[in-house]
């Protein structure tokens, strides 16, 4: 009865996306970007696998952020675990194939390209045709799934037909579906159905254990891998940034990731800041043209001087005014993928998500350039965070959803901003990554003597 509901369930699901699809730029994308899979994928496919040799390993992610939670792991398998065949060693063509799959468009929009996997597609609803359709195509020899996908219909076709699944960078809290809920026995199934599930903390490999009699490896968190690399590359290019060279001069604001609802602290902030010749840098979450004009609107009113990245990057734009970007006080950041090279450059960062009572995004990301952290209290039990603020390197403030309350909380962060900025705080930050990284090499030593 539960199995029926849940694709009841799913089949519902699938009609509210192609509702919303004719008001949302995301559920269009949903939609279009799984036409004609069965086909697309079939050929990729076969292509895939002319030679006979070569092991198809499937990730499936369900948007950016599980990918950049896996991300270390997929580099690292095309480096350290991708099988050459013993006659073409050295041939890119006799590797492993890398299928990477996505759930929501914003993954796969910013990820189809990503050069260290095969190919890389959408994850077709989880309807019990479309799975064993799927994995019919596919046909892989071992499937890893990264922190939430717990998709029934996929899952129990990979445990009928007997291919090796892993579950990397869980956290299993007292909540969980596992625990609680109708839907509980499906959950029991799907996580009895893994050869190995690897956690992020003690606490979940504990619960696993106590309440369902699974084992697990508490291996750590995969992302942080993947962020201590990316400040390797990012230290070499900061300068390739366009208009905005390494400004040693001056203090720099960053607001990553960011949403509407957290407007009136930002501005707050913005406002007291950029007074004082600080550069304030706003990253939005969502780029869209409309949502873009929106924030700047809203600086502008205030009186704050706005430039908007995309107006002036890029060969397509217009060229400037003399000394005009250079007048701003304030840059609304409307390109994805420059969060993590402005945080080398900051001074102090805030990362949104969850001031108004939405849930935090990363902030790791500028921890790891050793940058003092202020973010919204998360309703999520994040390890990372935890840590962070124990180490005095993270800042949280209590939820706040109204004008006045974000007003009160952007005047703590400005009170404590100058005995933060006088703290040098480098080592506890080598401290938290040295303690915090190798999550990766503890995942793939387990999976190779797993094969």
């Amino acid at each position: 009865m539960r199995h029926k509901l849940y694709n009841l369930g799913i089949y519902l699901y699938g009609a509210l996306i192609a509702v919303a699809a004719l008001f949302s730029r995301k559920a269009r994308l949903w939609r279009q970007g799984r036409r004609d899979w069965l086909s697309r994928l079939d050929e990729r496919m076969r292509l895939a696998r002319t030679d006979g040799r070569r092991r198809v390993i499937w990730i499936h992610c369900a948007s950016l952020g599980e990918f950049e939670q896996g991300r270390s792991l997929i580099d690292a398998w095309r480096k350290d675990l991708s099988q050459p065949s013993s006659d073409s060693t050295g041939s890119s063509i006799a590797q492993d194939f890398l299928l990477l799959s996505f759930f929501s468009p914003s993954g796969y929009e910013q990820r189809k390209d990503y050069a260290n996997v095969d190919h890389v597609c959408y994850l077709p609803l989880d309807t019990p045709q479309n799975a064993a359709r799927f994995l019919d195509i596919v046909q892989p020899d071992l499937a890893i799934f990264i922190r939430y996908e717990f998709w029934y219909n996929y899952l129990h076709q990979l445990h009928l037909r007997r291919v090796p699944t892993y579950l990397v960078a869980a956290v299993i809290g007292e909540n969980s579906p596992l625990f609680k809920g109708f839907l509980q026995p499906l959950y029991r199934d799907i996580f009895a159905w893994y050869r190995h599930i690897f956690v992020q903390d003690a606490q979940s490999a504990l619960l696993l254990q106590e309440r369902l009699n699974l084992s697990s490896t508490a291996a750590g968190d995969t992302r942080i891998d993947a962020i201590v690399e990316s400040r390797l590359r990012v230290a070499s290019s900061l300068a390739s940034i366009p208009l905005f060279p390494a400004e040693q001069e001056k203090n720099i604001f960053i607001g990553g990731s960011v949403y509407w609802s957290e407007r009136h602290f930002l501005l707050r902030v913005a406002k007291a800041l950029a007074s004082k010749g600080w550069l304030i840098r706003i990253v939005p979450h969502e780029v869209e043209r409309s949502g873009i004009e929106r924030w700047r609107a809203f600086f502008r009113h205030a009186g704050i001087a706005v430039a908007v990245y995309s107006d002036y990057a890029g060969d397509a734009a217009p060229a400037p005014q003399k000394g005009e970007e250079g007048s701003a006080q304030l840059w609304i950041i409307d390109t994805i993928g420059m969060l993590k090279r402005l945080y080398a450059q900051a001074k102090i960062a805030y990362v949104g998500g969850a001031l108004a009572g939405g849930n935090l995004h990363n902030v790791v990301e500028a921890a790891v350039y050793h940058v003092p952290v202020f973010a919204g209290k998360s309703r999520r039990r994040f390890i990372e965070v935890d840590d962070l603020e124990k180490r005095g390197l993270l800042h949280l403030l209590p939820l706040a959803s109204t004008a006045e309350q974000q007003a009160q909380a952007a005047e703590y962060l400005l009170h404590s901003l100058p005995a933060i900025l006088e703290q040098d705080n480098s080592a506890a930050f080598e401290a938290f990554f040295a303690q915090h990284a190798g999550a990766t090499q503890k995942i793939i030593d387990i999976i190779r003597n797993d094969e």
